[in-house]
């Protein structure tokens, strides 16, 4: 597509997208971007309805855009995840793995299951969506990767299980983007402090 604004501007036309927690925040931001942008979009979220209205935004921008409800730290979710974008586009080219929880406590206070919970959804999900998606990928010759941090990573009182979850996807993109380059599939990771409505909760606290 050419751009003649003198603006360059990445454009994802024919592409398809999944993006999980997409309701809100970050991840509804990604997702009405890249339909601005021209891709077709997957949006993955536990809330149903917001996911909804994150569709339709793009729709209202004249994009295409899916909703597939339901938590991404179960693999038959992130199966219906690419099993919907294959069967309504054909492909999937560009996963972002941006669903997560948040357990502020002192470290000694966490539970197992608080970090069974943590890992589940910011590494199980990614995990499986992303294992998932690969072989789409592998096929195309084309992927795109992306694995969504935290500034948390760097170390935050009562954050240890979120920062161990962010800790491992930081782990898993890194090999990732090592094995993928043969295959023209690019991973990367990144690590925001947004004011999104997860970081205002962490700072009212």
């Amino acid at each position: 597509m050419e751009n003649t604004s003198g603006d360059l501007q990445l454009q994802f036309d024919g592409r398809v997208a999944a993006i999980t927690g997409g309701a809100q925040g970050m991840g509804r931001e990604h997702a009405i971007l890249l339909g601005k942008r021209g891709a077709r979009i997957v949006v993955n979220d536990l809330d149903g309805e917001g996911a909804e209205s994150t569709a339709e935004a793009i729709r209202v921008a004249g994009g295409e855009a899916v909703v597939v409800h339901g938590s991404i730290a179960q693999k038959e979710v992130a199966q219906t995840v690419v099993e919907v974008a294959i069967a309504t586009w054909g492909r999937i080219d560009i996963v972002i793995n941006n669903a997560g929880i948040e357990i502020k406590k002192p470290f000694l206070d966490f539970t197992d299951e608080d970090f069974s919970r943590m890992m589940a959804v910011h590494v199980w999900g990614s995990w499986m969506l992303t294992q998932l998606a690969w072989p789409h990928m592998r096929k195309q010759k084309y992927g795109r990767v992306l694995m969504v941090l935290s500034a948390t990573i760097a170390g935050m009182p009562g954050y240890a299980a979120y920062t161990v979850a962010k800790g491992a996807l930081f782990g898993l993109g890194r090999t990732l983007a090592v094995e993928g380059q043969a295959d023209g599939i690019t991973v990367n990771m990144f690590g925001p402090f947004a004011n999104t409505a997860m970081a205002r909760q962490i700072d009212a606290r």
